[in-house]
């Protein structure tokens, strides 16, 4: 009953539209920092060490975010 209530509230398009924000946004940051690592750090292994933590870390909270939307969009 409470997440028909919520579901009324909230539209599923609002959030959809909220995450596409979020992965625009996602990708500005991601632009910014890999270019601040390339140019400001000198060794290539740290900055490959640096990317993968979060682009691994960032991926995983991404994943969650869509099972979520998806949870929410077809409950």
């Amino acid at each position: 009953m409470l997440l028909l209530r919520i579901n009324e509230i909230i539209s599923p398009k609002i959030l959809w539209l909220g995450f596409v924000a979020i992965i625009f946004i996602f990708s500005l940051v991601s632009f910014f920092l890999l270019y601040h690592w390339k140019r400001y750090l000198y060794k290539p292994e740290i900055i490959k060490h640096i990317s993968r933590i979060y682009f691994i870390g960032a991926g995983i909270i991404l994943i969650f975010m869509i099972i979520g939307l998806i949870m929410y969009t077809t409950l």
